[in-house]
Order: structure tokens, then C-alpha cells, then sequence
């Protein structure tokens, strides 16, 4: 690595403010003075980037940066600058960060930028570049945010180790580092996480009524947006609604009595059902439901008429009813699932605020509500000159309604379009 040893010969006396880089190099860590310096050195990266490339990759040609940009990035809750170096012609890209910290590099093609005129310029890991415009947001692809359709499917993904057996989509992932490593290699590592404390219950646990399948398996009410928004508030109930009945608090719950409506459908004033392929559990009344779940059941029987297949405002407003119940004031805003969101979503766990997220069409669950209450962070770096190529990987820890143990949803990866329920408390 003749031309490596040369490199940090070089950089070695090179001076340009008091902040050390891995010791080869005294230059401020702050993107704009770096930009300068990588542009006034610009021969110097290419050499880097050439030396690194394999045999299979383009040879990387360059002469002049063309045009900066600052882009805007969110970085633990606080918006950061970056600056895009747009390369001359169309021999790439570069987003430069703090910290020598590369975030995206291309060697061929225009600025994702090219072309756009936008209020700000902004970039996150998770979903790229994006930019607003008169209060709007889009993609890259001129895509208009405001006007998603939530009908698209995540589409042909196949089953990685560390998902659960036949599963395949983003979702039922039970041991993160196993699917990381098998899904994106070994040289990711995580680099942060959280966990809110929450009792998972399955939908069936806390349904009244089954199908029954030819095999004799029984099946739950499909009440998965219930379900998610009783987790969620659970993770808040222990945090900061202590007002709230005890996480333990028990109640009998009888159908017969609290959803006449419901239970009518079902069986007749005997108790028999209507239908064969219907069930009921062997004692008319449900025992051991947490009291705060049966509040929650309550009210969206009431006031929606049904148990199961809800939408997303159905979610929400239940936990703000309940939240309000007790003293509590909460807007559970329901947003489209952008992949640049993804940011928001970590801030909010490490908030102990738990998320609703409804999945659309995922291979994994169908449409589906599941609750969020922690994330993994993954980080994969890869050294070239005195830089660090970073990519980043974000799973969340989700409560799916399936199983009472942790499983994780690869937001990263996910096409599912879909919404999210952040509670913003007040």
C-alpha cells in the first residue's frame, strides 16, 4: 500500500485547526472546513477511491467539484447541516458530514439535486435524498408525500436466518445480530438501541371470539389495531400516565354484558353459535384482561361498533379518549410512513414514547397494526483516505400481536408504504 503510506505522509504536516482525526491529520472536524480541504485535495480522494475500488467496479474520474450544497440531516432530534459535493460532468456525488463522516457517495452520475428547487435540501440513512417545497414533500423523483398510496406491497423479499420459521417482508425477525449478519453481512455493528418495558399479550389472549379451522386451530378477532394501541399506552402507562390503573389490574369482562352488538352477531340468546366454524371461549366470562384494556375495548365498541379491522383513526382516537379518561392529553398524529421519518421514530422511543405503526400489504403480516416500543441502530464503516464511509440499518422492536416475546420490523429494507401513530403528549 505504497500509495497509502504516501497519502498519510502527506496529510501528516498538513495543518487546518486543532482537532485530531485518528492522529494522522490536524484539521476541524466540521463539514465545511473539510469540504474545502477535500477540494482543494481532490486528486488525493480520487487516488483513495480507486486504490479501494474492486475489480468490478468503474474507475472513478474527477477534476473539480462543480457545485456545494448544504443538506440538512436529522441527528438525535437536532437538524445538522452536511454539505453535497456535486462532482464536475456526471462523475458524481459526495454528502459530507461532521466528524469525516461520509453519509453517500456515487462516482458517476448528476446530484440527486439536479434540476430542484426546493425551500430546504434534506437527506436521511434510512430513506436518502429528499427536499420541501412551499410546505410539501417529495422525493427525489418529484413524488409528492402528502398524496401516498398505501397499497403498495414490500414485494419478493425471502426468508433471512433470524426471522421466524416460513416468514418472509421485513417483519418476524427474533434475533437481530443473526439476520443483520445474514441479510447485510458481517461488518455491520450495532451502534445504539432501547427497549421500553412492556407485557406483551397475543390478539388472542385478548379476544372473546374464534374461528375455528378444519384443523381445529382457533383464531382470534383480527382486533390487531386494538391490541397495538393498548401496547403502546401500556409502555406510557408505566412511564408517565401513573394515573392510570396498575400495569397488573385484572377485570372480568363479559361480552354477553359490555357488546351485546357484537356478540349478537355470533350467538344466539343461549349462548349457542350461529355460525359452525365459530367459538367461544369455555366460560362465558373472560378473566385476568388488564383493566386498561378493557377500557380501550370499551370504547371502540361503543363508539365504532366493532372489535377488529380498524383504521388508523380508529387507533388514535381511542388513546387519545382513554389518554383523556385520566387527565391525560395526547395527539396521537397519524403520519404517512416516510423512510426519512425513521429519525423521528428513535427520538421518540429514546422520549419513552412508544409508536403505532400500521403496516400495509407486508409479506410478513398483511395489513397489520403492531406497536413500537424500541429500536436497534446498525452501522456499517468502511475507511477510505481519511474518511469513514457510513451506511446505516434501523430495526424496530415491535409488539406484533402473535407472539409475547420481542420481535423486530427491518425498516430499512421495508416498500411497504404505511402510516405511523407518533404520540406527541402535551
Amino acid at each position: 500500500m505504497v500509495i497509502a503510506n504516501l497519502l498519510v505522509s502527506f496529510l501528516s504536516i498538513l495543518t487546518f485547526g486543532s482537532v485530531q482525526n485518528s492522529g494522522k491529520i490536524n484539521l476541524k472536524s466540521d463539514c465545511k472546513t473539510i469540504a474545502t480541504f477535500l477540494e482543494t485535495n481532490l486528486n488525493l480522494f480520487v487516488q483513495a477511491v480507486n486504490e479501494e475500488r474492486s475489480e468490478n467496479d468503474d474507475i472513478f474520474y474527477c477534476d473539480s467539484i462543480e457545485n456545494k450544497q448544504t443538506v440538512y440531516i436529522e441527528d438525535n432530534g437536532a437538524i445538522k447541516e452536511t454539505i453535497l459535493l456535486d462532482f464536475d460532468g456526471s462523475n458524481g456525488y459526495l454528502l459530507l458530514a461532521d466528524n469525516f463522516e461520509i453519509l453517500a457517495f456515487s462516482s458517476h452520475g448528476k446530484s440527486p439535486f439536479d434540476g430542484v428547487t426546493a425551500d430546504r435540501y434534506k437527506y436521511s440513512p434510512y430513506g436518502g435524498f429528499y427536499y420541501e417545497f412551499n410546505g410539501q414533500v417529495y422525493d427525489i423523483t418529484g413524488h409528492n408525500y402528502n398524496s401516498i398510496d398505501l397499497s403498495l406491497a414490500s414485494g419478493g423479499r425471502q426468508h433471512y436466518d433470524g426471522q421466524a420459521s416460513g416468514m418472509h417482508g421485513c417483519g418476524g425477525i427474533e434475533s437481530p445480530a443473526t439476520y443483520i449478519n445474514n441479510c447485510y453481512g458481517n461488518s455491520y455493528n450495532l451502534v445504539s438501541s432501547k427497549s421500553l418495558s412492556v407485557t406483551r399479550f397475543t390478539q388472542n389472549t385478548l379476544s372473546c371470539y374464534f374461528m375455528v379451522s378444519e384443523s381445529g386451530s382457533y383464531t382470534g378477532e383480527g382486533n390487531c389495531g386494538l391490541v397495538a394501541g393498548y401496547h403502546a399506552m401500556q409502555c406510557l402507562q408505566r412511564t408517565k400516565w401513573q394515573n392510570m390503573p396498575s400495569i397488573s389490574a385484572r377485570c372480568l369482562y363479559d361480552p354477553y354484558i359490555y357488546e351485546p352488538n357484537e356478540y349478537f352477531k355470533r350467538f344466539d340468546i343461549t349462548g349457542r353459535p350461529l355460525y359452525e366454524n365459530v367459538a367461544k371461549q369455555d366460560n362465558e366470562i373472560l378473566e385476568n384482561w388488564p383493566t386498561l384494556y378493557k377500557e380501550a375495548r370499551m370504547y371502540a365498541v361503543n363508539n365504532y361498533n366493532r372489535c377488529n379491522d380498524f383504521i388508523v383513526n380508529q387507533v388514535s382516537a381511542t388513546i387519545e379518549h382513554i389518554a383523556s379518561d385520566y387527565g391525560y392529553s395526547v395527539d396521537a398524529r397519524e403520519d404517512p410512513l416516510y423512510k426519512f421519518s425513521l429519525d423521528k421514530g428513535i427520538n421518540e422511543i429514546n422520549n419513552d414514547e412508544p409508536l403505532v405503526f400500521y403496516v400495509s400489504n407486508d409479506e410478513t403480516y398483511g395489513a397489520h397494526f403492531v406497536a413500537v416500543n424500541g429500536y436497534k441502530k446498525y452501522q456499517e464503516r468502511k475507511r477510505v483516505w481519511i474518511f469513514d464511509v457510513v451506511n446505516t440499518v434501523i430495526l424496530y422492536e415491535i409488539v406484533d400481536g402473535q407472539s409475547n416475546y420481542a420481535r423486530y420490523y427491518d425498516m430499512s429494507a421495508t416498500a411497504s408504504l404505511g402510516m405511523l401513530i407518533f404520540m406527541d403528549l402535551k
